[in-house]
């Protein structure tokens, strides 16, 4: 199993460490906001960053793209303000 775990929130994308806890949860590392990109960096010692920051990359490249954010079709649009 791998230890990065990457989450789709409503407002953007969560990652933390699944093999590590904080206060009853995985340990976050980042969080990256589907709307305006912004990083927030929680672990800068996590093995796993440079992981994260390959990721948060990828997703950079489909700015302006219609993404799914749940079940019930409901989409945003990388990189842009509602």
């Amino acid at each position: 199993m791998d230890a990065l775990f990457v989450a789709k929130f409503p407002a953007g994308w969560g990652f933390a460490d699944q093999f590590q806890e904080k206060d009853g949860d995985f340990k976050k590392i980042g969080f990256m906001s589907y709307e305006s990109f912004e990083i927030d960096i929680y672990d800068e010692r996590s093995q796993l960053l440079p992981r994260v920051k390959s990721l948060m990359s990828g997703f950079k490249v489909m700015k302006g793209k219609s993404y799914p954010v749940d079940a019930c079709g409901h989409t945003v649009q990388l990189g842009v303000k509602a």
